[in-house]
């Protein structure tokens, strides 16, 4: 599936330069982005109070695994836990505070919505019409 825009789903749109990260590589920089505000890109799974995932690929979002690439995704303010919950199974990109806690890499033991990331503002991928000039 191509991709040819961003929706903003946020009060705030991702304005930046910097391509996202990937779960990958944030996870292998966490430690010296803690504290900062980066976007990350992935496949949301189904968002609910308990539980908020951010996947490698749209097939381990529906399907996860012990070997699937995911990253927790912390709580959020009330509106943007609506626009996640709405979001589930689709290409994303997130912008998210980094924190040290909670990293799977790091062996540490978490419990129900573990925060290694807290949500700021999130924006969905569009996929490309058959026959759009976009």
């Amino acid at each position: 599936m191509k991709l040819v825009a961003l929706t903003t789903m946020a009060g705030v749109g991702i304005a930046t330069s910097a391509a996202p990260y990937t779960i990958d590589n944030l996870d292998r920089h966490h430690r010296s982005l803690a504290g900062q505000t980066v976007e990350v890109t992935g496949w949301l799974d189904e968002c609910y109070r308990l539980s908020c995932g951010l996947f490698a690929t749209e097939a381990q979002a529906r399907r996860p695994s012990r070997n699937a690439t995911w990253l927790s995704l912390g709580e959020a303010d009330p509106i943007l836990e609506k626009r996640l919950e709405a979001a589930r199974f689709r290409q994303v990109v997130v912008r998210v505070r980094v924190t040290r806690e909670c990293w799977l890499s790091d062996n540490q033991t978490c419990s129900d919505r573990a925060d290694p990331v807290v949500p700021l503002a999130i924006t969905v991928a569009k996929p490309i019409k058959a026959g759009s000039k976009d």
